[in-house]
């Protein structure tokens, strides 16, 4: 799923490059990687006027996906801090019941910084995590982040907007557990402002490891999955100051104003 996310972000740019090449002598990337070319490093054309060259996307995303690895600390401790730092303190995350942490497969993370994450899985000890359980783990994470919201309650946000409703708009518990939606797949979270900034929370409960969901049917003929939860999951974020339409337009404003810069600092990265 990262490298995809990655690859996604290098395509952006390819075709933001491509984009901009209106006159047929410009920029040329490719998302094919050289078969010669010893690595994908890029060549000039002065004949023409313009450079011609190609990023090989996997590579582009399999350097971004190790240097955000290596600036990620994967622990509890960056996660609780994480947390912090968005005004999330240990107590208001935590479960209520025996829990533990597997730090060495990283379900705990947190990276600092304006746009960074505080992210951490809590597994039972003993036996599954019941609906009544989630629920009151949500419900008390929910709480907190309302109790110290800029506004007193928590908000849509930017990115649980799909709408053009206000982001500043209050959003329920019901609303942000998923309760009121008819969606077979249910994004459960909220939106809080925090010293003026948008933050955003994401839950989820987790299956065991290894466990393999069923697809049964009732006495009254109606189709259900079985499951085996035996963890919940947060993650507390840096969320977005604006709505993605406005972002996008932003980004390629950028592109086209720092075209050059651009084109040269990825030939750099891709060395």
């Amino acid at each position: 799923m990262k490298k995809t996310i990655c690859i996604f972000l290098a395509l952006i740019l390819t075709l933001a490059f491509a984009a901009c090449d209106g006159n047929g002598g410009g920029i040329r990337y490719t998302t094919t990687p050289s078969d010669n070319s010893g690595g994908g490093s890029n060549s000039g054309n002065d004949s023409d006027g313009g450079s011609e060259g190609k990023i090989d996307l996997n590579d582009a995303a399999d350097k971004l996906i190790k240097e955000a690895e290596e600036q990620n600390a994967f622990s509890m401790a960056a996660a609780f801090a994480a947390m912090k730092e968005r005004g999330v303190e240990k107590a208001d995350v935590e479960p209520v019941w025996d829990y533990t942490v597997d730090e060495d497969n990283y379900q705990a993370y947190g990276d600092s910084g304006a746009y960074g994450h505080g992210v951490i899985r809590f597994t039972k000890k003993n036996g599954e995590v019941s609906d009544e359980e989630y629920e009151a783990w949500a419900r008390k994470l929910y709480d907190a982040t309302a109790k110290i919201s800029d506004d007193g309650n928590n908000i849509n946000g930017y990115d649980n907007l799909f709408s053009d409703a206000d982001p500043l708009s209050e959003i329920s518990f019901d609303d942000a557990f998923g309760k009121n939606s008819t969606a077979i797949i249910v994004m459960q979270g909220w939106g809080y402002k925090y010293n003026g900034t948008f933050m955003r929370v994401s839950i989820e409960r987790k299956e065991a490891p290894g466990f393999d969901s069923e697809y049964l049917q009732d006495d009254g003929g109606n189709w259900y999955f079985t499951h085996n939860y035996t963890a919940v999951e947060a993650d507390v974020a840096t969320g977005l100051q604006k709505s993605f339409d406005d972002a996008w337009a932003d980004m390629e404003d950028a592109f086209e104003e720092h075209e050059d810069e651009i084109k040269k600092a990825l030939e750099d990265y891709m060395g």
